[in-house]
C-alpha cells in the first residue's frame, strides 16, 4: 500500500500546531507515504515553518509542499489538490489517496477500518465515512462535531450485515471535511465533475455569499452525492452497534480545534455527546 496525503493550508502561524500533529500521524498511516502541503503562502520563512513541523524524510516516508499563491480567491486553495492528485495518479505504484484539511487527526486504526470495512461494502455502491469529533473539557467527553441533533436508527438509511449487530448507516449530515480512497474510486472522482470547480465547485458564489458559499467545502465532498444507490442520501456510511446504539469509534476522526465544543457557544454544532447521537 502506498497513500498519496495532501493537506490544504492556508498559513497561520498559529495552527503550525494543528498541522504537525496531523504529518506526524499520516507518517503511520500506510507502509509507503508521501504527504504534500498545498499552501498559499511562497514566503521563504513560512515555507520553512511549515517544513519544521513535518516529519524527516525516510525510506518510507516523503514530505513536499506546493505554493498557489497566485489565486484569485483564498476560497480556491482547497480545489489545488485536484491537480496535484492528476498529475501524481500517471504514477501507477500510488494505491491510496488522502484530502484533508489542515486540522483532521487521522489514525492507524482509522486507515484499517476504511480498509476492512471497504471491501464488505463495495458491492453496494457504498463506501466507509468518518465521523468528526471533539473534546468537551467542560463536560469532559467526545462531542459530534457535525451532527447537532440525536439520529433516529429507525429513520435512518441503514444497510445491515449479516452479523445482525454491526450496521452501516447515512448520517442526515455525511461532511468529514476529508477524504480517503483507493484507486478505483479515486479514477472514478477523477473522471467526473466533482473533480472540476467549474462544474461542481459552485465558483460564482465566492464573492457574493458569506464564507464563501461553500466553494471550501465542496472541494472535500468528492463522490459523497454521486451515483447514490437507491434507498441512500450520500454513498457515505459509517458503522455503528446496533445493541448499544453506539457508533463505531473506529470511525472517529479528531477535529483537532475542538472549537464547536469549547469556543463556539452562539452555533449549535460540537455539543451533542457521541454516546447520544443515535437513538431509537
Amino acid at each position: 500500500m502506498k497513500l498519496l496525503t495532501c493537506i490544504v493550508f492556508h498559513y497561520k502561524a498559529e495552527r503550525l500546531s494543528y498541522l504537525r500533529q496531523v504529518l506526524h500521524n499520516h507518517q503511520y498511516l500506510a507502509p509507503t507515504v508521501h504527504s504534500i502541503v498545498t499552501t498559499n503562502t511562497n514566503d521563504p520563512s513560512e515555507l520553512a515553518g511549515i517544513a519544521s513541523v513535518a516529519p524527516s524524510t525516510s525510506g518510507h516516508y516523503r514530505f513536499d509542499i506546493e505554493s498557489f499563491s497566485q489565486l484569485p480567491n483564498p476560497w480556491l486553495l482547497p480545489w489545488a489538490h485536484k491537480g496535484v492528485f492528476a498529475v501524481r495518479m500517471k504514477d501507477s505504484s500510488y494505491t491510496h489517496f488522502m484530502f484533508s484539511e489542515d486540522d483532521i487527526e487521522v489514525s492507524p486504526v482509522n486507515v484499517e477500518y476504511w480498509l476492512r470495512t471497504r471491501e464488505w461494502l463495495r458491492p453496494f455502491g457504498l463506501y466507509p465515512s468518518f465521523f468528526r469529533v471533539e473534546w468537551s473539557e467542560k463536560a469532559s467527553q467526545w462531542m459530534s462535531t457535525d451532527i447537532a441533533n440525536p439520529v433516529s436508527i429507525a429513520g435512518s438509511f441503514i444497510l445491515r450485515s449479516v452479523n445482525g449487530n454491526y450496521h452501516y448507516l447515512n448520517m442526515p449530515n455525511p461532511y468529514q471535511a476529508m477524504f480517503f480512497y483507493d484507486r478505483e474510486l479515486m479514477e472514478e472522482h477523477a473522471a467526473s465533475d466533482t473533480f472540476d470547480i467549474l462544474k461542481y465547485g459552485h465558483i460564482e458564489r465566492i464573492d457574493n455569499t458569506p464564507g464563501g458559499g461553500g466553494v471550501a467545502e465542496r472541494a472535500n465532498l468528492a463522490l459523497t452525492f454521486e451515483k447514490v444507490p437507491a434507498g441512500f442520501i450520500s454513498r457515505n456510511v459509517v458503522s455503528y452497534f446496533e445493541k448499544y446504539r453506539l457508533l463505531d469509534p473506529h470511525c472517529f476522526v479528531h477535529h483537532l480545534p475542538n472549537n464547536y465544543a469549547n469556543l463556539r457557544n452562539d452555533l449549535k454544532f460540537g455539543k451533542l455527546p457521541v454516546k447520544d447521537v443515535l437513538c431509537v
